[in-house]
């Protein structure tokens, strides 16, 4: 984790550092500038003093917002998408079948659902791949969310073309399917 605790108002990542280990606190000290670490040490000496506790619930936010990429699960890297993000998923699933989409669309209440589905003209709340129709199917939904996640590059990232057929019938060729 590389959250820089001085862009942060200094009681701010004081509390944050409080919740650390010792060994991590003093860790962070020693690497620290002497003016910050001087600041820092007299934060953390105040809340020692007042014997206010450690937040570890503040330090487990804060370290979960701040994980890169590679470490967020598919449902994580999905759900954080940006407007970039949300339009490079909507190339990636023009070439898929209408109802590989939708089940997409339904695996979790994603921010940016209603923005996809208008933008490759989806009804996913009725026909015959509505999401009551469709049967429960957890190694497909586990496998549609890590494939979903890893055909998207990192911002900036060039995005390979999509074969005709779409991703799927690329995967299944590699396997020797039809």
């Amino acid at each position: 984790m590389n959250v820089d605790l001085l862009s942060l108002p200094a009681r701010q990542a004081a509390l944050l550092a409080h919740g650390l280990p010792a060994h991590d606190r003093d860790w962070l000290l020693d690497r620290l500038e002497p003016g910050p670490r001087g600041v820092l040490a007299d934060l953390l000496r105040e809340l020692q003093t007042l014997r206010i506790p450690p937040d570890h619930d503040l330090l487990q936010e804060v370290l979960r917002q701040h994980r890169p990429a590679s470490v967020l699960s598919p449902t994580e890297r999905l759900e954080r998408l940006d407007a970039e993000g949300v339009a490079r998923l909507v190339s990636r699933l023009r070439s898929e079948p209408p109802g590989l989409v939708i089940r997409l669309l339904h695996l979790h209440d994603w921010p940016w659902r209603a923005a996809v589905a208008r933008e490759l003209g989806v009804h996913a709340a009725d026909g015959p791949d509505a999401p009551a129709d469709l049967p429960p199917a957890p190694a497909l939904d586990a496998a549609l969310l890590e494939a979903v996640a890893a055909a998207l590059p990192a911002s900036g990232a060039a995005m390979p073309p999509v074969p005709p057929g779409g991703r799927w019938r690329e995967i299944f060729r590699r396997r020797g399917r039809p």
